[in-house]
C-alpha cells in the first residue's frame, strides 16, 4: 500500500483498520507466506521526541536543523556528502558530526551521502529535521517529511504570511485563516487557482476545517499526491484533530511564525524543506532580516541603559502582553525595557481603567500591537474605538502607538525601534528597507494598487500614532474629551436582534400595505463606534445610536418638536405620548394610528427619542395598517434596555453553589463585598466565578463580554434559551494534561451574568454539563 493511499484512508475510517489492512499487504496473503520485499514508501514517516543530547546540541548550534547538514553551517552542499565520505572511510564516529547521520540510523555509511546528494540536487528523498515545537514545550521535536516538500497545509494567516516572503504559497495546498480579514495579504493565494481555503476559523482547525482538510486530501490521493505537511503555530492549532492528522500520516511541522527571531529561522528551513529553487529565496530573505536586526542592535547599543524607552506591549486592543510574548519581544529587539514584566507568553485583559494607571510614570509608551493588512487603516475609526477606554487613564496613552502585525517581522522590529528611538533609526529608513522587501520578496503586492506601484509611504499603515489620529480628525473632538458612553454598535445589533424579524416579515413584505415600510431593514454598513443605527432600504426609518456632544440638549431639541405634536389629529387620528420608558436617562417620543379609506394612508408613524451619557437615541418608524401599544412597547424596550430592578447580592444568595462542585477551584462562595448592584460566586482566588451585574452599565459591560468571548476559539457553543440576550460556550484547551473552559455572557431582565469558569475532566465533560450551570442560574432568580 503507498503512503497516499494509507493517508487517504486513514483519513476516511478508523486508524486501527488502516493499520491492520496495511499489515496484510506488506505480508502478502497474511497467510504465513513468503514475507514480500517492503517499499520505504510503505513505511510511514516519522515524529520522534526523545533526541539526545547530542543531537540536541548539534541541532541547536546549527543554522539549519536538518540531518544531513554534516558540517553545520547554514546550508546543505556537496560538502556535506564530501565530509559524510570522509567519515565512513576514516570509520569516524558520529559524536564529531551527529548531524552526519542524515537517516537517522545511529551510523555514518554511503547511504547517508547518497540522502545528501540529493537534497542538493532536489531529488525526492526522506529527510529529518527539527522543528521549533520545543520554543512552545521545551520538548525537542524531530519531524520526518517527503522532500522537496509540497501540498503544505498552513494553519494562521500569520504562517501564509511567512510563506509568502519565499514564494511558498507556490505549494501551499490549503489553509485555514480569516481571510476576509486581509484582503490585499492574501489575494496572491485566493487568486492562483489551486490553493485552497479549507476554513475561515482564524488560528485553528475547527469542524469545518477539518471536513475540507479530509476532502482536500481525497482530492490530492486521486492526483497521486498527499498533504506534505500541515504547519502549525502550536497544539491548540490543531483543536481536535492531532491524532487523526497522527493516525492519517500526515506529518506537522510547529512553526514559530509570528516571533520576530524565530519567524527568520523558520523562513529558512521551511525554504530548504521545500527545495534549492526556494531555498535560495529564503537564505537571500534570512540574510537580510538578520543584517536588518544587527544594524538595530548596533544603533541601540548606543543608547544609555538611563534613556532606554519603558514600554508596555499591548494586543487585542486592551490586553497586556506578558514578557515572553511575540509582541513584547518586538519592543524588547527594539531596545526597550517592559516596565509590565509579566512572566508567561500569553496577554492579560485589562479589567480595571487603574490597572494600566498603576504604571503612570514609569511607562514611556504603549506599544499596541494590531493586524491591519497591507492596506491603510482609519486612524478615527482606530483611536476612538470604545475598547480602547481602559487604557485613556495611562499617562502614555497619547503616546501609544499602534504597529502593523501584517509586516514583515523585522519590518515590526524596525518601526518599533524608529518610534522609541527617532533620533537613532528615522521612519524613513524603515520605509526604504521595507520598500526593499516588497520589492524583492513581496512584488504581488505592486498588483494590488491601481498605479502598479506599491509604495509603504501611501498604501499601507505601518505605524500610526496619536498625530495621525488628530490630523484626520481635523477640528472634531478629541479622545478623552468625547469618550463614547455606550457601545452603540452593540445597541444596534441588540435592537435589530430583537425587532429583525418583525420589520422583515417575509409575509408582510409580500402585501405591500402591510408591515413596516420600506423593508427589509438592516444593519448599516457604516456603523462604528460613534454613531450606528438600524435603517430601511432607503434610509428613511432607522432607529440611530450616536455619541454626540450635549447629548441633552440635543435630546430637549427633539423633545420640542414632540411636544407640538401631541394632542393634534391627522387622517382619522391623534397624536399621543408613548406611555413608555427604558433605561435611558430620559425619553420621550410620540405615535399616531391613522384612519382613512385609502390603505396607503392607513398606517402608524411613531417617534422616540432619549440619551444616556453622551448617547443619543432616535428612532422613527412608519407601520401598516396600525400598531398596538403592546407593539409600541416592544419597540422602545428594543431601543434601549430596562434598567433592572433584580438584586445581584439576592441572585448569587439564591444560586445553589453545589452545581459547581465538579469545577477547578471548588468549593465556590459568594465574595466579599456582594451588593445589590454586584455580586459574585466564585472559588478562593476569584479567578473563576459566576458573576452577576445590575448597575446602569450593565448592558453595555455585557455588550463587551460579549464580543470579547466571540473572539475565542470555541469547541460547542451553549443554549441561551430563557436569557434576553446571551453568549456562551466550551472549549478545550490541551496544554497541562486537557482542561475545559466555560464562558458565557448573558442579559436578563437587565442583569448581566458573566461566568468563566474550569473542568478538569478532560474526558466527561460537555457542552450539558455546562447547561446545568445555565439552568442553575434562570432558576434561582429572585422573584
Amino acid at each position: 500500500m503507498s503512503r497516499n493511499a494509507m493517508i487517504a484512508i486513514a483519513v476516511a475510517i478508523a486508524a486501527a483498520a488502516v493499520i491492520a489492512a496495511a499489515a496484510v499487504m506488506m505480508s502478502g496473503n497474511g497467510g504465513g507466506g513468503e514475507k514480500q520485499p517492503v517499499n520505504p514508501d510503505d513505511v510511514p514517516l516519522g515524529v520522534d521526541t526523545n533526541v539526545s543530547k547530542t543531537d540536541l546540541d548539534a541541532l541547536k548550534a546549527t543554522g539549519l536543523p536538518v540531518f544531513g547538514n554534516a558540517d553545520g553551517d547554514l546550508g546543505i552542499t556537496q560538502k556535506d556528502a564530501d565530509l559524510i565520505r570522509s567519515m565512513v572511510s576514516q570509520k569516524a564516529s558520529l559524536s564529531s558530526h551527529p548531524l552526519a547521520d542524515a537517516n537517522r540510523d545511529g551510523k555514518v555509511t554511503e547511504d547517508d551521502a547518497k540522502i545528501v546528494e540529493k537534497m542538493v540536487k532536489g531529488e525526492k528523498a526522506r529527510v529529518w529535521f527539527m522543528d521549533q515545537y520545543e520554543q512552545v514545550s521545551g520538548t525537542p521535536r524531530l519531524v520526518e517529511v517527503e522532500y522537496p516538500l509540497g501540498n503544505v497545509v498552513a494553519i494562521n494567516p500569520d504562517m501564509v504570511q511567512l510563506l509568502l516572503t519565499f514564494d511558498g504559497d507556490r505549494k501551499l495546498a490549503g489553509y485555514a485563516a480569516n481571510n476576509s480579514s486581509y484582503p490585499v495579504m492574501f489575494s496572491k493565494v485566493d487568486k492562483n487557482g489551486f490553493t485552497k481555503c479549507l476554513g475561515t476559523t482564524p488560528r485553528s482547525i475547527g469542524q469545518a476545517e477539518w471536513v475540507a482538510l479530509k476532502n482536500l486530501s481525497g482530492d490530492l490521493y486521486n492526483k497521486g499526491q498527499s498533504i506534505g505537511a500541515v504547519l502549525a503555530y502550536n497544539e491548540t492549532a490543531l483543536g481536535d484533530y492531532q491524532d487523526d492528522l497522527k493516525a492519517a500520516g500526515i506529518p506537522v511541522a510547529y512553526i514559530r511564525c509570528t516571533d520576530p527571531i524565530l519567524s527568520i529561522d523558520a523562513v529558512a528551513l521551511l525554504g530548504f524543506l521545500y527545495g534549492p529553487e526556494y531555498s535560495k529565496i529564503a537564505d537571500e530573505y534570512r540574510e537580510d532580516c538578520r543584517q536588518a536586526l544587527v544594524d538595530v542592535s548596533d544603533a541601540v547599543s548606543k543608547v544609555s541603559e538611563n534613556d532606554r524607552t519603558r514600554f508596555i506591549a499591548m494586543c487585542m486592543w486592551r490586553y497586556v502582553s506578558h514578557h515572553d510574548s511575540q509582541y513584547t519581544k518586538i519592543g524588547l529587539q527594539a531596545g526597550g525595557v517592559d516596565v509590565a514584566n509579566l512572566p508567561g507568553d500569553g496577554s492579560t485583559q485589562l479589567q480595571d481603567p487603574e490597572a494600566l494607571a498603576a504604571y503612570n510614570g514609569k511607562v514611556d509608551v504603549l506599544l499596541n500591537c494590531r493586524t491591519l493588512d497591507f492596506k491603510n487603516a482609519d486612524p478615527v475609526a482606530t483611536w476612538e474605538n470604545s475598547s480602547l477606554d481602559m487604557l485613556k487613564k495611562s499617562s502614555a496613552f497619547e503616546d501609544m502607538f499602534f504597529l502593523n502585525m501584517s509586516l514583515p517581522t523585522p519590518c515590526r522590529i524596525l518601526y518599533a525601534t524608529s518610534m522609541f528611538y527617532p533620533d537613532v533609526i528615522s521612519k524613513d529608513a524603515c520605509d526604504d528597507y521595507f520598500q526593499n522587501i516588497v520589492d524583492k520578496y513581496l512584488p504581488y503586492l505592486h498588483g494590488t494598487v491601481e498605479d502598479g506601484r506599491f509604495d509603504v509611504r501611501k498604501d499601507v499603515t505601518t505605524v500610526m500614532t496619536y498625530q495621525d489620529y488628530l490630523d484626520a480628525k481635523g477640528e472634531g473632538p478629541e479622545p478623552g474629551t468625547l469618550t463614547p458612553s455606550e457601545d452603540v454598535v452593540a445597541l444596534a445589533e441588540r435592537f435589530f436582534g430583537i425587532m429583525g424579524p418583525k420589520l422583515n416579515d417575509p409575509e408582510d413584505m409580500k402585501d405591500g400595505n402591510k408591515g413596516f415600510s420600506y423593508a427589509p431593514y438592516a444593519l448599516s454598513g457604516d456603523n462604528g463606534p460613534m454613531e450606528a443605527k438600524v435603517e430601511s432600504k432607503n434610509g428613511s426609518y432607522f432607529v440611530k445610536y450616536s455619541i454626540v456632544e450635549d447629548a441633552a440638549g440635543k435630546y430637549k431639541t427633539l423633545t420640542k418638536e414632540y411636544e407640538t405634536k401631541i394632542g393634534t389629529s391627522f387622517r382619522g387620528g391623534v397624536y399621543a405620548g408613548l406611555p413608555f420608558s427604558n433605561g435611558l436617562a430620559e425619553s420621550m417620543g410620540y405615535y399616531i394610528n391613522t384612519s382613512d379609506s385609502d390603505p396607503v394612508k392607513t398606517f402608524c408613524s411613531v417617534k422616540f427619542a432619549g440619551y444616556k451619557g453622551n448617547c443619543l437615541v432616535e428612532m422613527q418608524f412608519l407601520c401598516r395598517p396600525s400598531m398596538s401599544l403592546d407593539e409600541l412597547g416592544k419597540l422602545v424596550d428594543a431601543a434601549y434596555p430596562s434598567s433592572s430592578s433584580v438584586s445581584a447580592e439576592a441572585w448569587a444568595k439564591a444560586f445553589k453553589t453545589s452545581v459547581l462542585d465538579g469545577y477547578a477551584g471548588a468549593p465556590y462562595s459568594i465574595a466579599d463585598g456582594a451588593t445589590p448592584e454586584k455580586a459574585s460566586v466564585s472559588d478562593s482566588k476569584g479567578k473563576r466565578f459566576v458573576s452577576f451585574y445590575s448597575g446602569s452599565d450593565a448592558f453595555s459591560t455585557f455588550s463587551s463580554k460579549k464580543a470579547e468571548y466571540m473572539e475565542k476559539s470555541l469547541t460547542e457553543t451553549l443554549d441561551v434559551s430563557g436569557f434576553d440576550d446571551g453568549y456562551g460556550m466550551i472549549v478545550q484547551r490541551t496544554n497541562g494534561g486537557g482542561f475545559w473552559m466555560m464562558y458565557f455572557a448573558g442579559m436578563k431582565d437587565g442583569c448581566f451574568v458573566d461566568v468563566a469558569l474550569r473542568n478538569n475532566d478532560s474526558a466527561g465533560f460537555s457542552a450539558a454539563e455546562a447547561q446545568k450551570v445555565l439552568s442553575e442560574i434562570l432558576s434561582s432568580e429572585p422573584a
